[in-house]
């Protein structure tokens, strides 16, 4: 039988640019919590084998292994092992918060493997997400240049943006015990109830006066992935940004290609 983890492992994951590293830092002001940490994909890398295992289960890993199952928990094993040591070397706090977006696409799996853990699944407006990655697309490839009003350039580079922001939510369960859907939204307006909710503690058990310690560990201004509100006190400033990055015609075109989240969270009846 495995042996219980003498901690709990908080797990914050979400597609790229939904603001996971703010709800990560969010969660790190709580109480028994540890320092706010880079994103830790090199533990959650660990999930790309196992999730291929299962794939070629019959044809390769089936050789080693008498059912997925006997896969699943040396997995496991290996996943708790490497917990344990950024529990250590972290302080031994009684919440491990670690977070990366990869997390995601392993979430159903890490549910199943980590029965003591807790996952923060990050939402943000699919519109605010492409415009972001967008932004940062135009730096990468100096595409500064590109207008607006070019339509057509701009629907053949968010097109695959779209399809990886869907792909980040494969396996979207009912907010429960273990699973807090956190919108980024409500963060930023100061609702922390669903963050409380899942740690078990109160509303005002953040504190919002040490939000950013250890920011210092992530990227540069003069990176392209850097963003102005890095570091910046909670505000609702970007909330709508996508409304001046955006033409009417490509929010449209986002708000279709991720139907089911946006219909799921920010359509009608949301705010």
């Amino acid at each position: 039988m495995t042996k219980p983890l003498p901690f709990k492992p908080v797990l914050v994951t979400g597609a790229i640019r939904s603001g996971s590293t703010l709800i990560r830092a969010l969660l790190c002001t709580a109480p028994g919590t540890n320092r706010l940490t880079r994103p830790s994909s090199h533990l959650f890398a660990l999930m790309q084998p196992y999730l291929e295992g299962l794939s070629t289960f019959d044809s390769h890993a089936g050789y080693f292994f008498k059912d997925p199952d006997a896969f699943g928990d040396f997995q496991a094993t290996l996943l708790r092992r490497a917990l344990l040591d950024a529990w250590s070397h972290l302080g031994e706090p009684e919440f491990l918060v670690l977070g990366d977006p990869t997390i995601a696409r392993g979430l159903a799996a890490l549910h199943r493997m980590l029965p003591e853990a807790l996952f923060a699944v990050v939402l943000r407006d699919p519109r605010s997400v492409l415009a972001s990655r967008l932004a940062v697309l135009k730096r990468l490839q100096g595409l500064q240049h590109m207008h607006n009003n070019d339509i057509s350039n701009i629907r053949g580079l968010m097109a695959p943006i779209c399809e990886e922001y869907n792909n980040y939510y494969p396996f979207l369960p009912e907010q429960n015990e273990r699973v807090g859907l956190l919108r980024y939204e409500d963060i930023c307006r100061g609702d922390f109830s669903a963050p409380a909710r899942l740690l078990g503690c109160q509303t005002d058990s953040f504190d919002l006066t040490g939000l950013w310690q250890g920011s210092e560990l992530f990227f540069p201004a003069a990176d392209p992935w850097w963003s102005p509100h890095f570091g910046r006190e909670l505000d609702q400033t970007p909330l709508r940004r996508f409304e001046q990055d955006l033409k009417p015609v490509l929010q449209k075109f986002v708000t279709r290609r991720c139907n089911d989240i946006y219909q799921r969270f920010y359509g009608e009846g949301h705010v």
